[in-house]
């Protein structure tokens, strides 16, 4: 009887096992955040400077005298949950040649907090014809 209790409480914590969603992150990759941009991006860097400092750009368009912009435009969800979760189910044994199936006494019973929020940040950086930052500008929202 104490293996059968021992193994519904094994299924307890297993059905109550929640997680918030999140994204990996690959190895070596820099956060794109305002801060780093702010922090690396001067006027009078190269394109290639630019790029190794903060990545390539989403597009880049290039006007009749040669002059480019290059228009990062970044999106960031991020959703949040927290909370407790028994779900019912049923536990599988197998004894010789019988085997059996334990229904576990209880239904399913939810409670949870999921939040989603936003971020995004836009950055236009103009290039001179020689290829050097000109100037740029940002916008960063978060909601």
């Amino acid at each position: 009887m104490k293996r059968i209790g021992g193994a519904v409480v094994l299924a307890l914590l297993v059905a109550g096992a929640t997680s918030a969603d999140e994204s990996p992150v690959k190895a070596g990759e820099k956060q794109f955040t305002l801060g780093l941009v702010q922090q690396q991006l001067r006027v009078g860097m190269s394109q290639t400077e630019l790029a190794a400092a903060i990545g390539s750009p989403n597009m880049v368009t290039r006007s009749g005298d040669g002059r480019e912009a290059w228009a990062y435009d970044k999106v960031a969800s991020e959703t949040t949950h927290d909370g407790w979760r028994i779900g019912g189910g049923a536990l599988g044994t197998a004894s010789g040649a019988s085997a059996g199936l334990i229904a576990l006494p209880f239904g399913s019973r939810e409670k949870s907090h999921t939040r989603t929020s936003q971020r995004t940040l836009t950055i236009v950086v103009r290039f001179t014809t020689a290829g050097v930052v000109e100037s740029f500008s940002y916008h960063a929202s978060q909601f």
